[in-house]
């Protein structure tokens, strides 16, 4: 007994030098975090502000400095000894006893991970990204001799009888694809460079990888929406394709892509006999929506007072939301117009403002005050949004009478799912033609963009058409891997909306969602506030009860 006492005593004095040793442990990593967690913080405001200056004014100089804003937070992040440094630590991840600090652990390494890679690699991309980005910022389409933007192309494909002046607009608006193809092809090589270098097949699995997520777990949820959508799409391309066929004096069978007023068929056209611009025509859209979200207890004036509202020359011609410095200076970008799509941008980016807004900025360190993940706060905003289809919500913040809107409510309502059924199909192009395309580079792309336009859309491509239309569309160029989480969006934005209806109205739907602050306070205290303490897959099982499921969207649409 006295031999098993002296080496029970060993052990247990063995015990308590490894707990002091790691707790020493704990302090030197946690030390290094805020140190870095500093650092990164000057160098992503220096950056935020840049990009903010570049998209505002377009100028070569602000792309200038948002080019050396780049490629000083991506040499700050291609420190490999920092890199080994968190990396010896994940493998021992289990072992540190504060759960905030190994959250920490776990996205700094997700921040240095892409980065890990020649400087002189990184600095191509870098630069490569912000000559397209400038490309893309300074487009503007020349039909016949005259300038026409974005907002003045959506409006020919939408409103205008003459299908000469439509395919000119058509073609006008994938003229950007021409200009930026070679640059966007030499560019996905050396992300793919960058990728492979790092352990991973290729870009796409990197990216996927340092957003806490897998192909596989990916695409199983894609697949299931593709095979749940099948039927109802086919259905509605074949009412919309006849309705469309009709007013155009064709054939179904005729009909082209710029017939279908979205430049890539990624909003529902308006074949459902309702036009809600009137509603807006005069009004002040930003106040709409500033009184809106004041009504669910979410106060984003000071957002408005740090944003750039209205369209002008060099301005990028898109919107976003931007969160400058993690410390409470969030901004977004739109060019209004009094129309219903304004409406819904201004509900939407303003949804990003407020989950960058409300995370807890006093006890939640650095590195997560922001979202649990990328798909998260789109989910927010694609909830936000959709109140413009919804009449309880006009009759509320728009003072339309019930009686004036009455007549649009069944197609509003048809709108609606419409609109699901076509993103959730156009979102399979997208991340389908993505991930083959990282795959091999060297493949037909043309070709492969059509195939899947084909495919998930059932559009025709035009006879003898051999055009880079695929690079046309900004997110393949400057948010690679990330069209994915528009549909992860969607799938949690309609969790969100059953959990409210069930836990806040009692299962009502005939609600307008608007003058209700227990909807604030369900995302200020369930989502915002969380920022990114927990995994995605985690803050969705705390905040709604479940996993994300697939099953919610069909039913709020489909059933």
């Amino acid at each position: 007994m006295k031999g098993y006492s002296v080496l029970f005593s060993f052990f247990a004095l063995m015990s308590v030098f490894l707990t002091v040793g790691c707790g020493r442990g704990e302090g030197e990593l946690r030390k290094f975090i805020r140190e870095k967690s500093s650092q990164l913080s000057r160098l992503e405001t220096r950056l935020n502000l840049a990009e903010w200056e570049a998209a505002t004014s377009g100028t070569e100089e602000a792309y200038k400095k948002l080019q050396e804003a780049k490629d000083r937070y991506t040499v700050f992040l291609a420190n490999s000894k920092d890199f080994k440094f968190l990396k010896s630590w994940l493998l021992k991840k289990d072992k540190i006893k504060d759960p905030l600090l190994r959250r920490e652990l776990e996205i700094l390494y997700n921040y240095y991970l892409p980065n890990q890679v020649n400087p002189e690699l990184m600095r191509k991309i870098n630069g490569l990204e912000t000559e397209i980005a400038r490309k893309f910022a300074t487009y503007r389409a020349k039909i016949d001799g005259k300038e026409y933007s974005l907002n003045d192309i959506e409006e020919v494909l939408k409103n205008s009888r003459d299908e000469e002046l439509r395919r000119k607009a058509w073609e006008g608006q994938k003229g950007v694809g021409r200009i930026v193809e070679a640059p966007l092809k030499e560019l996905v090589k050396l992300r793919n460079k960058l990728g492979r270098s790092l352990g991973f097949k290729n870009y796409y699995e990197m990216r996927l990888a340092a957003t806490e997520m897998t192909p596989e777990q990916l695409f199983r949820i894609l697949d299931r929406v593709a095979e749940l959508t099948d039927e109802p799409f086919r259905r509605l391309k074949a009412r919309i394709d006849g309705e469309i066929a009709a007013r155009r004096g064709k054939r179904p069978e005729e009909l082209m892509p710029w017939d279908y007023e979205d430049p890539f068929f990624q909003e529902a056209p308006a074949v459902f006999q309702v036009n809600l611009d009137r509603f807006y025509r005069g009004r002040d859209v930003v106040k709409i929506a500033l009184d809106y979200y004041d009504s669910v207890g979410l106060d984003l004036h000071d957002v408005i007072e740090r944003s750039d509202l209205f369209e002008r020359p060099g301005k990028s011609p898109h919107a976003f939301a931007i969160d400058i410095n993690r410390a409470g200076d969030v901004r977004i970008l739109l060019n209004i117009k009094d129309n219903e799509f304004w409406m819904i941008s201004a509900l939407h980016e303003l949804g990003h403002a407020a989950y960058s807004k409300y995370v807890d900025k006093t006890d939640l360190p650095y590195l997560l005050r922001t979202e649990a993940h990328m798909f998260t706060t789109e989910a927010v905003a694609m909830f936000f949004e959709d109140m413009t289809r919804n009449p309880h919500w006009m009759v509320e913040m728009l003072g339309v009478k019930r009686e004036e809107i009455e007549p649009y409510i069944q197609a509003m309502k048809e709108y609606l799912s419409a609109k699901a059924l076509i993103f959730a199909r156009w979102d399979m192009v997208m991340t389908h033609f993505e991930r083959d395309m990282y795959e091999n580079p060297y493949q037909n792309l043309n070709a492969l963009w059509w195939i899947y336009k084909k495919r998930y859309q059932n559009l025709r491509r035009p006879r003898g058409r051999n055009e880079p239309d695929w690079a046309a569309k900004i997110h393949i160029a400057l948010y690679p891997v990330y069209y994915h989480n528009y549909m992860l969006g969607e799938l949690l934005a309609c969790q969100f909306h059953r959990y409210i209806i069930r836990h806040i109205y009692g299962g009502r739907r005939d609600v307008s969602f608007a003058h209700e602050p227990r909807i604030g306070r369900f995302f200020v205290e369930e989502v915002f506030s969380q920022g990114a303490k927990y995994r995605w897959d985690e803050m969705i099982r705390r905040a709604t009860g479940e996993p994300l499921k697939v099953d919610y969207f069909v039913e709020r649409f489909f059933r």
